[in-house]
């Protein structure tokens, strides 16, 4: 039964699996009807056929025994006429008996021919018989010849009637064994019959039994399952999902509903948890929330909404009408006997209507008995109902005026902030008609950060007070009086000329000027004023503040505790400043920059050890500008990272030309270490050029050293791991650091020029430059005297142990082309000196 079970599933139920039930059903129908009428066909032709072949063995039996008595009845003949001759007398035969024989014979033989299969007798044999009953009928034979002919035809006809009984014996035989063959037909008949009904009842029956129990078992599993999902039990598996037809369907079905009831369920859940979080939020809000539906009635509040307006609880219940809301408060909030009047609350449910007639949002302010703000913000649903939120703003608008206020003024001093100042300026600015003149003085507090970071920031705070009090003292009842930020103040005064406001820039130095005393610790301060004035120096407040910061400066230049008035110099200055930074940046793309080299002559060796690069512009209209000037600019534009790295590439490639014994010198700015990849530029420098690393030296200054000591340190000694030579130029002129010469790895010391300047007729400078010739002997460094300009500088810097000189006495600073020339005479006039 398992084998048949098997046969069923692969056969029937996989191949019909695409289908539906009612084609499966249909299928199994046809299929029963099909073997049925397959065994109906079958039988019936196996029938017919039977009787065909009993019909054809029938005639076929008939013709054989028909055939086989006309041979008999024609032997019979012929032996009656053969005995007839040796009975009569004398044996006589007339011609008509021997001819009787041969057409016997021949008779014979056409009968034998026409029986089915091969000829009983041989062909040559009827021959042999006629040609001898053709003797028989000759007269010119003689009698003893014919009866040897006669003798000879009785032989052969007895040859010829055994082959005709042998032939006549297998007939016989072929006769029965045709009845043996339809009695088997018969029985193979029967067989069939009973063989195709039997492949009927054993095989197709039940694979249709079979099949349509497992369609039925499979559609009560899937009823089952639906059943326990709707009980919500939601962990059974769905049978059959991947069946296409009806029953495919309906376990797809089922799955979609196991996973609808999932969903449902987990909503559910999740709706009681936001249920939770809702409730908690709506009665947790900071203001009060109420819905209305079509009919006015209440569909839900928080208990924000009732605390707000002081209503009962039953008036926050679902399904309270507006007016009972209404009318409760209007009771409650009127005057003591006066109560609420009709019109007013036909007045109140009316705004609501009409917001809801219009599909508008609006928004009221409504000021409760207690004081209180509220802003009620309604929003119209489409159903005809509405939804109000009820905002308490009255700490909101006591913050947005105290944001006002304080959005003007400065929080320190409570003087006017920047942005205050501005606009009120610009608002003056624009009444200068009746007001002729307007100044604006700028006040700075000069070096105020050394007291943040010697007193601390709470006692900069009380400078700033003190000083803002003092500057408010000298401030009239129409002057304005602001702090821009910082230590920065800016005083704005109407009715001032020049010479007024001269007189109260100096005022304003003198008040602000005095020690400020904070928990007993006098603190000396100082200011500068700045002094700009309306119309002349300015028509806006942008111009006129502008201008005003421009005198500041000016005066912080002058000096701490003084004052300047604009002059148009300033801004002629300042544009000029700027027009030569724009050329600046344009200079390194045109090719204006060069380098010029100046000597420095080893005094032992007599030799010139090392030229100095000095970098040089050549402007097309301005001429050479100096690199005081540039420089600082180029260091403020960022330019000086790229120049650095252009002239170092450049020295590297004129200096290869030069003899082997002399080095180049660059100088090296604080900005070209800050990206940490002048060791990068330097070797590249080198190695495009072919200049050994001995033969470069880069001349660095104190301030270098201020700026970041740890990266200048890493960057100066992979330097000096490279075998590049490093100096320290300008030495004793800036906030030098004998720590500085311990920690670095100097090669020399260049002794700055004011020094050697003064060596003939200052003591003082003579100490100093043999004492730090002696520290650097001491610490292994070579020293460089600059500045060297006559024959008496040269010999006080030479009896002071230096060992190294540069300067205009031995030569200006000249092209590259012109170094090997200067070399020579560098040489000699050392020789002529010595």
């Amino acid at each position: 039964m398992s084998v048949l079970s098997r046969l069923t599933n692969v056969v029937v139920v996989r191949s019909l699996r695409r289908w539906g039930v009612a084609g499966k059903m249909y299928a199994i129908a046809i299929a029963c009807i099909a073997g049925f009428a397959a065994i109906a066909a079958y039988v019936a032709y196996v029938a017919i056929q039977t009787r065909a072949d009993i019909q054809s063995l029938e005639e076929f039996s008939l013709q054989q025994v028909a055939i086989t008595s006309q041979l008999d009845d024609l032997e019979r003949t012929q032996q009656g006429l053969i005995l007839s001759f040796f009975l009569t007398p004398n044996h006589t035969f007339s011609k008509a008996d021997f001819r009787r024989l041969g057409e016997l014979t021949a008779r014979m033989q056409e009968v034998d021919a026409a029986a089915t299969g091969p000829a009983s007798v041989a062909q040559e044999d009827f021959e042999t018989l006629k040609a001898l009953a053709a003797e028989l009928l000759d007269d010119s034979i003689s009698k003893p010849d014919k009866l040897a002919t006669l003798h000879a035809f009785l032989k052969t006809s007895a040859s010829v009637e055994r082959q005709l009984h042998v032939a006549a014996s297998k007939r016989a035989l072929e006769a029965r064994e045709n009845l043996k063959q339809i009695s088997t037909m018969g029985d193979n008949l029967a067989w069939s019959v009973a063989l195709a009904s039997a492949v009927l009842i054993c095989f197709v029956i039940p694979i249709m039994v079979l099949t349509i129990t497992r369609f039925v078992r499979r559609i009560n599993h899937i009823t089952r399952t639906m059943h326990r999902i709707a009980d919500c039990e939601t962990g059974v598996d769905v049978p059959s999902t991947v069946d296409i037809g009806e029953v495919g369907e309906l376990a797809r079905a089922v799955q979609a509903f196991k996973r609808n009831t999932i969903a449902l369920q987990r909503n559910s859940t999740e709706m009681l948890r936001l249920n939770g979080w809702f409730d908690l939020a709506l009665n947790n809000m900071h203001g009060g929330l109420s819905i209305f539906d079509q009919n006015q009635e209440l569909v839900m509040c928080n208990e924000r909404y009732l605390e707000l307006y002081d209503l009962p609880k039953h008036l926050g219940r679902p399904g309270t009408h507006l007016r009972d809301i209404v009318e409760y408060w209007y009771d409650k909030t009127s005057a003591e006997g006066s109560g609420r009047t009709e019109t007013e609350v036909e007045k109140e449910l009316n705004i609501y209507r009409a917001n809801v007639a219009d599909q508008q949002e609006s928004v009221r302010v409504i000021t409760l008995p207690s004081g209180r703000t509220v802003l009620v913000s309604s929003r119209p649903s489409l159903d005809g109902g509405w939804v109000d939120v009820h905002d308490d703003v009255t700490d909101r608008i006591q913050s947005d005026k105290t944001i006002e206020r304080l959005a003007h003024s400065d929080l320190l001093t409570g003087l006017m902030n920047r942005h205050n100042f501005m606009t009120t300026l610009g608002a003056r600015l624009g009444d200068i008609g009746q007001s002729p003149e307007l100044a604006v003085l700028l006040v700075d507090i000069c070096d105020f950060k050394r007291v943040n970071d010697t007193y601390g920031h709470d006692a900069g705070d009380a400078v700033l007070k003190t000083v803002a009090e003092r500057l408010a003292a000298l401030a009239g009842s129409h002057d304005n009086l602001g702090r821009l930020g910082g230590d920065g103040f800016a005083l704005l005064k109407a009715g001032l000329n020049a010479a007024g406001a001269e007189t109260c820039a100096r005022d304003m130095c003198a008040v602000a000027n005095e020690p400020v005393v904070i928990d007993g610790e006098s603190i000396e301060i100082r200011i500068n004023v700045g002094v700009a004035l309306a119309p002349d120096n300015g028509q806006t407040a942008g111009e006129l503040l502008q201008r005003a910061e421009l005198a500041l400066v000016q005066s912080k230049t002058a000096g701490p505790g003084t004052f300047a008035l604009f002059d148009p110099q300033l801004e002629s200055n300042l544009r000029e400043n700027q027009a030569l930074k724009d050329d600046l940046k344009a200079a390194f793309d045109l090719g204006q920059f060069e380098l010029h080299y100046q000597p420095i002559m080893d005094f032992k060796t007599r030799q010139v050890a090392s030229v100095e690069a000095l970098m040089r512009w050549h402007h097309p209209t301005r001429g050479m500008v100096p690199p005081g000037i540039f420089i600082p600019i180029a260091e403020e534009t960022g330019l000086i990272e790229q120049l650095g790295k252009w002239a170092i590439g450049r020295a590297c490639r004129d200096a290869i030309s030069w003899p082997d014994h002399v080095r180049v010198a660059v100088n090296l700015s604080a900005n070209q270490f800050r990206n940490g990849d002048l060791h990068t530029i330097t070797h590249a420098a080198l190695r495009e050029s072919g200049l050994p690393a001995r033969r470069l030296e880069f001349e660095v200054t104190e301030s270098l050293l201020l700026a970041d000591e740890e990266r200048t340190r890493r960057t100066l000694n992979r330097l000096k791991i490279m075998g590049i030579r490093i100096a320290l130029d300008d030495f004793g002129t800036g906030y030098a650091s004998l720590s500085y010469l311990r920690s670095f790895p100097f090669d020399k010391i260049k002794i700055d020029q004011t020094f050697v300047r003064d060596l003939p007729r200052d003591s003082d400078c003579n100490a100093i430059v043999r004492s730090v010739v002696l520290l650097a002997q001491m610490l292994g460094m070579r020293t460089v005297a600059e500045g060297i300009e006559t024959v008496d500088h040269l010999n006080q810097v030479v009896a002071a142990g230096c060992d190294e000189i540069q300067g205009y006495y031995l030569s200006r600073p000249v092209p590259a082309a012109s170094v090997p020339g200067i070399i020579a005479d560098c040489e000699n006039r050392l020789a002529e000196a010595a």
